[in-house]
């Protein structure tokens, strides 16, 4: 880090330390980490920050599968495709395998207050790598020959991708 940087966090952790006395102690001891630039501690200064990123690729990865289990659903609701719909449940997203994915579900729908209809899991955790399984069901669904308005055998197809 250079020592611009350092100062201009250093300066932010000040301010922090002033509108936040509750938590000064902790931001005391990130001004000295950065003044005396102990580099093996820097990571400490930003560990409630996600080091693993998701792509605008992956965004829009998770935005179509929420897209495609609403089109699902709304087919189900339409038609009555299926005797048991439970299997038209979004399930989320592993919370051990792809965390960043469940995190931005959980944004989706708790910040950004989309597709909140969709969810039928509160945790968001499915407990099973999903991935594969919904780039194959959007495969099928993107083959469609109207993703907006699903037969039930395009419904049947995607569910069993």
């Amino acid at each position: 880090m250079r020592q611009e940087e350092r100062l201009a966090l250093t300066n932010q952790f000040k301010i922090l330390a002033i509108l936040d006395p509750s938590q000064a102690a902790d931001y005391e001891q990130r001004i000295e980490i950065l003044q005396h630039g102990f580099e093996g501690e820097y990571s400490t200064l930003f560990d409630a920050i996600y080091q693993n990123t998701l792509s605008v690729a992956e965004c829009e990865f998770v935005r179509k599968v929420f897209e495609m289990y609403h089109q699902l659903q709304e087919a189900q609701a339409k038609h009555a495709l299926l005797s048991d719909s439970s299997s038209l449940r979004f399930e989320g997203f592993d919370a051990n395998y792809e965390f960043e994915y469940l995190t931005f579900c959980r944004y989706l729908v708790e910040t950004a207050g989309l597709f909140g209809h969709v969810l039928t899991n509160p945790t968001f955790n499915s407990h099973a790598a999903k991935i594969d399984q919904y780039r194959r069901m959007l495969s099928a669904w993107m083959s469609a020959a109207d993703r907006f308005d699903l037969t039930a055998a395009e419904v049947k197809t995607i569910l069993a991708a």
